[in-house]
């Protein structure tokens, strides 16, 4: 619901839901949303209500997915294919629409965080990202993905599924040297380059990451709260995709909904999200310890030291506003959390992973870089997102 939700906000109206079960089916007809049904037998006994932790029903949902894919396409749509952790913020169609990308079978997201390196060539180094695939309804298009499915299937790894077996292909036969679209009659330059791939049978390009943002670049790099280079806002992403982030569980994907009640991109909270009880927040002075601007060249080892000392800081004062929220029965707004060092599974300099060298210590955490969410949610504890009092939902 917060995926058509978001949809709607943007003014894209044309969308299909993939229901993979009568319940999903009877929300959808609920709402008023477009579905087809998928058939999806095979996953219904699954070990868990989060799939990504049943890797087995998995891998069967993701030929399932991709054959969904297929069924529109044959249609002669092209498809947005979409996870259900992204949010749309505006009509990707200006993008899609520019030259060259009509001669591009296939636009694909990468996980690549170098917006700088991104912009200049597309991070051909980084994987493809399925959460967010364009595909135009070509005949090409269609042979890929039925043999999509069958990598998917026909692969005994419990870990090939959509998105290893998408990458599989696509570099089978892949080489680094660009295609060369027809001249553009109106003189335009190239909005991003192409290349052929899957045995010279596609022709591909990279979703640009200043248009479509992931986990990083939205949470930790906030490259859409900075500047343009003439001191103009920069424009809001087309969509975001909810990566590089923590805090769910095989019960529900806490984490996403947290970065996404902190970007304000979920609209599915009951009204009693906002009307319920009442709320206690800690004073902006006392909620962080005064900032310190990191400089390019600090160590590690010194920024480590300062993103310890806030945190010691931060856990200390989230303790009191706990024990006083629960004493006069308040809801806690959790305060601004900064963070003086990266929190990520990759290799480290400067306290910032390669890539993102030019963002700023300390930057605005998100909670799941802080917070045990799984267990504060379990648990029950009643809390808001950072800036809650301030959120338009709010009753008067």
């Amino acid at each position: 619901l917060n995926w058509v939700a978001n949809l709607r906000r943007a003014g894209i109206h044309e969308l299909m839901v993939g229901a993979l079960d009568e319940g999903m089916t009877k929300i959808c007809e609920e709402h008023g949303i477009p579905t087809l049904s998928i058939e999806a037998n095979s996953i219904k006994n699954r070990g868990a209500a989060n799939l990504r932790f049943d890797y087995s029903a998995y891998k069967r949902m993701a030929a399932m997915k991709v054959q969904f894919y297929s069924n529109i396409l044959r249609l002669g749509f092209n498809v947005w294919a979409c996870d259900a952790d992204t949010a749309w913020m505006a009509h990707p169609a200006p993008f899609v629409n520019e030259y060259p990308m009509q001669y591009v079978d296939i636009l694909t997201t990468t996980d690549c965080i170098d917006v700088e390196g991104d912009t200049k060539g597309g991070c051909w180094h980084v994987d493809h990202n399925t959460g967010l695939v364009y595909m135009r309804a070509r005949q090409g298009v269609l042979d890929f993905t039925a043999a999509w499915k069958q990598k998917i299937e026909t692969t005994r790894d419990v870990m090939i599924r959509d998105q290893a077996a998408l990458n599989l292909l696509m570099r089978e036969g892949f080489r680094s040297k660009e295609w060369e679209p027809p001249p553009d009659p109106q003189g335009r330059t190239k909005a991003r380059p192409i290349y052929k791939a899957w045995n010279d049978r596609l022709k591909i390009a990279r979703l640009p990451l200043r248009y479509f943002a992931n986990g990083h670049t939205f949470f930790v790099q906030r490259m859409y709260a900075r500047k343009e280079a003439d001191g103009s806002d920069h424009p809001p992403p087309f969509a975001l995709h909810m990566t590089y982030q923590y805090g769910d569980s095989s019960k529900f994907a806490y984490g996403k909904r947290q970065r996404m009640r902190e970007a304000r991109v979920w609209w599915v909270d009951p009204p009693s999200y906002f009307s319920e009880g009442r709320y206690l927040a800690v004073a902006p002075e006392g909620a962080a310890l005064p900032i310190d601007t990191l400089p390019n060249s600090v160590t590690t080892a010194e920024a480590a030291g300062r993103f310890n000392k806030e945190d010691s800081h931060l856990r200390e004062t989230l303790r009191d506003a706990l024990g006083l929220a629960t004493a006069l029965n308040r809801t806690l707004v959790l305060p601004r959390m900064l963070c003086y060092c990266d929190n990520i599974w990759k290799e480290m300099k400067h306290c910032k992973v390669g890539g993102a060298f030019g963002m700023t210590l300390p930057f605005d955490c998100p909670a799941d870089h802080i917070l045990p969410l799984v267990g504060w949610f379990e648990q029950g504890v009643a809390f808001r997102e950072p800036g809650f009092l301030t959120d338009p939902g709010l009753s008067p």
